[in-house]
């Protein structure tokens, strides 16, 4: 039983749930998408090696923002080509020469975005997932090729605590409540003041999470590059 976690899978029911709304969003907000992507780093240079989408399957087309909540829950990095530094290989460049006769776009290299864990881009791991894609001329992105083993599910677990400064806050109260808990209370006990079972919760629950969110502050400060949401499709390691 494969206990791994498949990006592309997890990609496929993101854009299946919210399909209908993303086609109705990019009907009103054409314009404004088109508009938002000449401005942001995610733009070819003059446009260079976009595809025309017409020419493409429609079922491998992804917005952008389906890509971003991939990358927000699994903490992914979605960036140009040339900032991943592990070996692409062979088959996905034979994918994109294929690509290029379909399309007959010699400037493919141009649009290419590689969708994978943060490390990748700058350390080695070969058991990661990563994904490759191609920027069209619509302002989606074409899935090309993925290759590697599947993320470990801790990922999924690691990326939902990391998503954004909400989730990382709740996450800490709740960890810390259930730290507190687990205490037993003969540490209490020797305390000068007697505590009812109501002051004792609170207690062990504010010592539980202040002990919880030093131990976090010391890992994501020392260890952590940023939160999900701020990473996701940025080129630089430090914020």
């Amino acid at each position: 039983m494969k206990l791994g976690i498949d990006l592309l899978k997890h990609l496929e029911d993101i854009k299946g749930a919210n399909n209908a709304i993303n086609e109705a969003k990019a009907i009103l907000n054409a314009e404004v998408l088109l508009a938002e992507r000449e401005q942001n780093q995610f733009k070819t240079a003059e446009g260079l090696g976009e595809i025309d989408e017409g020419l493409l399957n429609e079922k491998r087309c992804y917005t952008i923002n389906q890509i971003k909540e991939l990358a927000l829950r699994y903490r992914l990095r979605f960036l140009p080509i040339k900032y991943f530094k592990n070996i692409v290989p062979t088959e996905a460049f034979n994918k994109i020469n294929h690509l290029k006769k379909l399309t007959g776009n010699q400037e493919i290299e141009n649009s290419l975005y590689i969708l994978a864990p943060e490390e990748m881009f700058r350390l080695s791991d070969i058991n990661s997932d990563p994904i490759l894609f191609a920027a069209t001329s619509s302002g989606r992105y074409y899935y090309i090729h993925k290759w590697g083993g599947e993320l470990n599910p801790v990922r999924a677990l690691y990326g939902r605590v990391l998503r954004n400064e909400r989730w990382t806050i709740t996450s800490i109260l709740l960890l810390g409540i259930l730290f507190g808990m687990l205490l037993p209370e003969f540490i209490f006990k020797n305390s000068a003041v007697q505590l009812g079972a109501s002051s004792l919760f609170l207690f062990k629950s504010f010592y539980g999470i202040f002990v919880c969110s030093a131990v976090f502050s010391y890992w994501f400060f020392l260890r952590c590059s940023g939160l999900n949401n701020r990473i996701w499709n940025s080129k630089h390691f430090n914020f």
